[in-house]
């Protein structure tokens, strides 16, 4: 079992009847279409998911990173092979401008409220509660640049009928499986799932199906 916040985390993850479960759902019934291992979902907030993983009774996190736990935590866990990766980068309004950098010396940068990021020096930081609050203020014209996921970026604009675009990556971290000990025998065929996944193209054509502008 493992478990998703009640509103989800599009595109990644959707709420419990919606007509599409996201990316993380679809990747999952493969997993399970290849491994036979069955993949539950149930909504919770993340602090509960925590807490029942510890006593092994949610057994996997779906798309982690090693870098987001404690040491008490990893000793707790097993990771799979990555299947992914979370970009964090800088995102401006308009066209492409065909740029991979993007001058902000002396300009506010919008980021998410409560997100770190360690290796991106800010001149001026001007926090915002959600990501579609920042598309929109870059589409208005009220700040020169954010930092956004490039998934959850570019699905939210498209859904939102505008165009974002991405300079400069600012962080990128390889995500994960995390496996409950209880749950480890299940590691090496988990693992091999994602290899053929991930060499068959077959997670790439999830992603790009739902970052398909909205006609």
């Amino acid at each position: 079992m493992t478990g998703q916040a009640e509103d989800g985390y599009r595109p990644f993850l959707f709420p419990v009847g919606a007509p599409r479960r996201g990316i993380y759902y679809d990747i999952a019934e493969r997993i399970t279409a290849i491994t036979g291992i069955e993949i539950k979902w149930e909504v919770m907030p993340a602090t509960r998911g925590r807490y029942l993983f510890e006593s092994c009774q949610v057994q996997l996190e779906f798309g982690v990173s090693p870098t987001w736990y404690s040491d008490k935590e990893l000793a707790n866990s097993h990771f799979s092979e990555p299947f992914m990766k979370h970009i964090d980068a800088l995102a401006y309004a308009g066209p492409d401008q065909g740029v991979d950098q993007i001058s902000v010396k002396d300009e506010p940068v919008l980021a998410i409220l409560g997100y770190r990021y360690p290796t991106f020096e800010f001149d001026e930081r001007f926090d915002v509660k959600s990501e579609r609050t920042m598309i929109m203020m870059l589409h208005q014209g009220r700040a020169k640049a954010g930092i956004l996921e490039k998934t959850v970026g570019q699905y939210l604009a498209n859904d939102m009928g505008v165009e974002i675009n991405f300079a400069q990556t600012v962080e990128t971290t390889e995500l994960s499986l995390r496996v409950h000990p209880c749950a480890a025998a299940h590691l090496p065929a988990l693992n091999q799932a994602i290899a053929e996944l991930k060499n068959s193209g077959e997670i790439g054509r999830i992603m790009e199906s739902y970052l398909k502008p909205v006609q």
